[in-house]
């Protein structure tokens, strides 16, 4: 005997929410760990971790657009 049950979207949606904040928080608590190693290259059995900081600058346009006129 089987059974073909349909899944509403509305519940597939909310079960693929839930897991993929559960896998961003795995993630984060991972990219913490990473940075808190202090190491540049970490070498894996499937894949190598290089940590690489850089700096972000922003610009006020609207500021800039005074300036320059």
């Amino acid at each position: 005997m089987s059974f073909n049950v349909t899944i509403p979207l509305a519940d597939r949606y909310a079960a693929a929410k839930a897991a993929a904040d559960a896998a961003n928080e795995a993630l984060d608590a991972l990219k913490a760990e990473i940075k808190a190693a202090g190491v540049e290259r970490h070498i894996g059995v499937t894949c190598d971790l290089v940590l690489s900081l850089s700096e972000q600058r922003r610009v006020d346009n609207k500021l800039l657009a005074t300036l320059l006129t």
